[in-house]
C-alpha cells in the first residue's frame, strides 16, 4: 500500500478515487465465515434436544 501511494501515478488519480483507496485501506478486513462464532445449541450433546432451554 505504501509503495502505491508514494508513486507519481497515484498523485494523478482523481480525488474521489484517492479517497476511496485510502478509505478501504483504513477499514478493518471483512470477517470470513470461519471468524464468526458457531452456535451448536444442544444437538451435539447426548440427551440434548437441540432446542435449548425452554
Amino acid at each position: 500500500f505504501n509503495q502505491v501511494i508514494m508513486m507519481k501515478e497515484f498523485e494523478r488519480l482523481s480525488s474521489p478515487l484517492i479517497v476511496e483507496i485510502v478509505r478501504r485501506k483504513q477499514q478493518p478486513p471483512p470477517r470470513t465465515p470461519l471468524d464468526q462464532p458457531v452456535d451448536i445449541g444442544h444437538e451435539g450433546i447426548p440427551g440434548g434436544s437441540g432446542r435449548g432451554i425452554l
